[in-house]
């Protein structure tokens, strides 16, 4: 199994969804290392906001294994991206630094054995 695999298994084991999307959204909108998702390639791109979509949803909703459409309101839609989301972690999850990932999990597995 990929090490991406394992750690984003990790994430949801612990609960931190949301600090994963943070980590991901500054590298996408923002200058880091040199690199703005503008640089990424043509798929890698569309992976990444997908993945950011998606864990907004599982954020808000919850986990749904299957895609899923909730109605907000009378003409918003959030929906789900699993399909993506999984096609982003195959991909080396692009838009998303795993050094940095890799300290938030073990930050949080030192926090719980204290």
């Amino acid at each position: 199994m990929a090490i991406e695999r394992l750690l984003i298994d990790q994430v949801f084991e612990y609960g931190l969804e949301s600090k994963l999307r943070d980590l991901i959204v500054p590298r996408l909108f923002h200058y880091e290392d040199g690199v703005r998702v503008r640089d990424m390639d043509i798929y890698s791109r569309p992976l990444a906001h997908s993945a950011l979509d998606h864990l907004s949803f599982i954020i808000k909703f919850g986990h749904h294994e299957e895609k899923k459409r909730i109605y907000v309101g009378e003409d918003d839609v959030e929906a789900n991206y699993p399909d993506e989301f999984e096609a982003w972690i195959f991909a080396g999850c692009p838009g998303l630094s795993l050094i940095q990932l890799e300290q938030l999990i073990h930050e949080f597995a030192q926090k719980t054995e204290t």
